[in-house]
């Protein structure tokens, strides 16, 4: 017998980024965000990475809609790669949301799909669920959690939150409305557990402001302020501040520039007047008079930041005693990346002040433990499986949930791929689903995997070059080897290894099926494992005379 409900984490769940959730009624689907994430380990050459769905697809095509918690990349940014039997699918969400989404989908050089805004206090019917859209607090506007109506029950899918009391831009979360769904009851919650780990309470975005507005007021130079560029709430502060510290804004990222102007457009963001100018305008100024917005606070390569840091902007030059400030965290995997930025902008002379050194410089967009704790204190599901996060935030989630007056009476921890099926009285685990990523250069062009673990090989092992020659009608004769793997004190030695290697294969008679060059290319690539303890790529070409 089919439960009434299927739920498949496509993303998001044992490690962050790509956030992704397929909710199933009988063979109707209902995605909730479809997000991007960052590579791990060796980037070769790697942007982004997005859910490879296309087997989910395959096995559930009716797809009857698609809804959306709000607009960070980690949870839209991947709308425009995917499948074809998904691609025609309604997206729900608030104006700016969708507004945000729709960039995406664009740069990805995807059609846009149908857009049905949803906004907070709304419902929406996607096929067997309705969808209510409750307003709650996150690091960048129109953020909501989505109550869904299933026929399991109600599934309140928190998406990323933290419960502000001072916001910068936009209400306080709607808690009548959270407290509405305790009384008809909640099934189960999907509960952001990436502050599990935290203790107490985020600080706010007001006090935020009042660390930049010190830190600023320093400053006798330029102002150079990074952040992610969806972070409104830190835009919003950072203009106001210009405003009263007698500065002039300018964007260096097009990218934060559009969603300043799609947030102000939609009357959630505003900036005095004659405060935002061109950076032309702003390049006349005296240097005390101006203040930069600049992307690349992970120190993303191709970033205004990053251009500033290796003097390549040709709008404008960091000079000594100009502040620069991060006022963003630094994401899991992108520390290096960061500590190289910083070093740049250290030896052009620039004071540099962060997160790091000053905690109260940012404030998190997810909620701490006594935020989590409240969540689930007002809403008090049956059960609950904690998303985004890595094993570590899950199980802290879950931790927390089961020491509350009022614990979940059932907790489960599904990683990617994870699939169960609920109904009134239980959550099953069922098989689990193939859900691999997919590789997104810097073009947005998609790689096949096969060609990342050749790069990060290339990256890690280096290549060999055997060359082959062939006199006439002859047969080949080993010409050259040659190879950044051969580097080092010991490179004759290699060669002369790799050649004999290469000569007995020439010498073998060849057996059926497998051809010469392969042949070669796997001996030598396992006589080099064996002798050195790596394995790079082997090429074998071949020149006649």
């Amino acid at each position: 017998m089919t439960a009434p409900l299927e739920i498949v984490s496509l993303g998001g769940t044992g490690g962050f980024g790509m956030n992704a959730t397929l909710y199933l009624a009988g063979d109707e689907g209902l995605l909730v965000d479809f997000g991007t994430g960052f590579p791990h380990g060796v980037p070769a050459g790697i942007a982004r990475m997005v859910p490879d769905v296309r087997a989910v697809a395959e096995r559930w095509p009716r797809l009857r809609g698609i809804a959306l918690t709000h607009g960070h990349d980690d949870h839209v940014g991947a709308l425009g790669y995917l499948p074809a039997p998904w691609r025609d699918a309604p997206v729900h969400g608030t104006p700016l949301t969708l507004a945000i989404a729709s960039d995406r989908i664009e740069d990805a050089g995807a059609a846009t799909p149908p857009m049905r805004v949803l906004e907070p206090g709304d419902a929406a019917s996607i096929g067997p669920f309705r969808v209510r859209a409750i307003h709650v607090t996150h690091s960048v506007p129109s953020t909501t959690m989505l109550a869904i109506d299933t026929p399991a029950g109600t599934v309140l899918h928190t998406g990323d939150f933290r419960f502000d009391g001072d916001p910068v831009v936009g209400p306080r979360t709607d808690w009548p409305a959270l407290a509405a769904l305790a009384r008809d009851g909640v099934r189960l919650v999907l509960c952001d557990s990436t502050g599990a780990l935290r203790p107490g309470h985020t600080t706010t975005e007001a006090s935020v402001a009042r660390a930049l507005d010190d830190v600023i007021a320093s400053a006798d130079g330029q102002v150079f302020v990074s952040t992610f560029a969806s972070q409104l709430h830190r835009l919003a502060s950072v203009i106001g501040i210009a405003a009263r510290r007698r500065r002039t804004v300018g964007f260096l990222s097009r990218r934060m520039e559009r969603l300043w102007q799609q947030a102000r457009d939609l009357g959630l963001v505003a900036s005095p007047a004659g405060v935002v100018a061109r950076a032309e305008t702003i390049a006349g100024l005296p240097p005390e008079r101006r203040l930069w917005l600049a992307g690349g606070c992970q120190g993303e390569p191709d970033s205004s930041m990053v251009r500033l840091s290796w003097d390549s902007d040709r709008r404008v030059s960091i000079a000594p005693r100009d502040l620069v400030v991060f006022t963003a965290s630094v994401i899991p995997g992108n520390e290096t990346d960061y500590a190289r930025l910083v070093d740049r902008l250290l030896r052009l002379g620039a004071r540099v002040e962060d997160s790091i050194s000053r905690p109260e410089l940012h404030s998190s967009g997810h909620g701490a433990r006594d935020e989590i704790a409240r969540l689930l204190a007002t809403v008090r599901p049956a059960a609950l499986m904690p998303v985004h996060g890595d094993r570590r935030h899950l199980e802290a989630c879950a931790e927390l949930a089961a020491g509350l007056e009022h614990p979940p009476g059932q907790i489960e921890i599904v990683e990617l791929g994870g699939r169960v099926a609920v109904d009134a009285r239980s959550i099953t685990r069922l098989e689990p689903v193939e859900v691999p990523p997919m590789a997104l250069d810097d073009a947005g062009r998609l790689l096949p995997y096969d060609v990342v673990r050749q790069r990060r090989r290339l990256s890690e092992a280096g290549f060999v070059v055997v060359l082959l020659a062939r006199d006439g009608a002859g047969p080949p004769r080993l010409a050259d080897v040659r190879g950044v793997a051969l580097a080092g004190d010991d490179e004759r030695a290699t060669r002369r290894e790799v050649a004999r290697v290469v000569e007995q294969e020439l010498a073998r008679r060849a057996p059926a099926g497998e051809p010469l060059h392969e042949r070669i290319e796997r001996r030598v690539a396992a006589r080099l494992k064996a002798s050195h303890r790596a394995r790079p790529a082997v090429v074998v070409l071949e020149a006649g005379s």
